[in-house]
């Protein structure tokens, strides 16, 4: 049968044409690997672009989940109600907050307030009486001088000035007294009525038996019932913006402190700080006189 192949004239044509052919590897090769790279990078292509599009969904996802936080921690904080300041110059004013707590400003304090829904806030420099309206949902905080004072409802008496220890009188109800250092609480106490607290640095001194009815200025006059001579001294210079020192007089018994001695009277803006000065030196037989600055 191979030799009528060959003797065909058609198949002698082809085999002499498919012996004069060479074939090339190398380019066959290079075709059929770059056929089979495009086929199979098909897949990979698509991995990556679902694989980019689930970073950006886990992306958005994590966004969403941080606006939440925020609106949530947002919806948290607490909303202004009211705020305000006031200074008292050369007088006693008094002044009652949107909340109902009515505070006794002293001659030369300074007070500024910010109410909110979940808390009250009061910045003082000098002395004010409080009487504070109850809120149990709203504690009422002081600041000054470095001391903290917080309340729900009762009324006390606060005394901050710059460079002095502060003093806390509660006349009624419980307050938390705190000292203040790098923005921390030091130290705390819980007064209750007839307490006075002196704060200084991170130390608090409290006097369970304190008169807190003894010294009444917030009437707009300072009166004095059995009141200790220091404490007499501290609300006449507080009262009249001044400093007062007892001078013993040499060879005589004036000016000496014995015991602790105490003063009944009461002083006006009619009298003025020298004569007030003469009185109680008269009473306790004391020698006291105004500092010159």
């Amino acid at each position: 049968m191979s030799s009528d192949l060959h003797n065909d004239p058609e198949f002698k044509e082809i085999w002499d044409l498919a012996s004069n052919y060479q074939y090339k590897f190398d380019s066959q090769n290079d075709l059929a690997f770059n056929k089979f790279m495009a086929e199979n990078n098909k897949p990979t292509l698509k991995v990556e672009k679902n694989y980019s599009k689930w970073l950006s969904v886990a992306a958005a996802a994590i966004l969403l989940l941080a606006s939440v936080v925020v609106i949530s921690k947002y919806n948290k904080s607490e909303t202004l109600l009211s705020c305000g300041n006031n200074q008292v110059v050369n007088n006693i004013q008094t002044l009652t907050l949107e909340d109902g707590t009515v505070i006794t400003l002293n001659n030369n304090a300074k007070i500024k307030w910010e109410l909110y829904d979940k808390s009250r806030k009061v910045s003082l420099v000098g002395r004010a009486h409080f009487e504070v309206a109850k809120d149990a949902n709203r504690p009422f905080t002081i600041n000054t001088n470095q001391t903290q004072v917080t309340v729900l409802g009762t009324g006390f008496d606060v005394v901050g000035y710059p460079n002095k220890p502060t003093e806390v009188i509660v006349n009624h109800g419980k307050v938390e007294v705190a000292s203040i250092v790098n923005n921390k609480k030091a130290a705390t106490s819980i007064l209750t009525k007839n307490m006075k607290a002196m704060v200084n640095s991170n130390e608090i001194s409290v006097n369970k038996n304190y008169n807190a009815e003894a010294i009444s200025w917030a009437t707009g006059e300072i009166k004095f019932n059995g009141t200790p001579y220091n404490d007499v001294i501290s609300a006449l210079e507080e009262y009249y913006q001044v400093e007062i020192e007892n001078i013993p007089v040499p060879n005589s018994q004036i000016g000496l402190i014995i015991g602790n001695p105490k003063f009944t009277g009461k002083f006006n803006k009619e009298t003025d700080a020298a004569m007030a000065c003469k009185i109680v030196s008269k009473a306790l037989n004391l020698n006291l006189e105004i500092q010159q600055n």
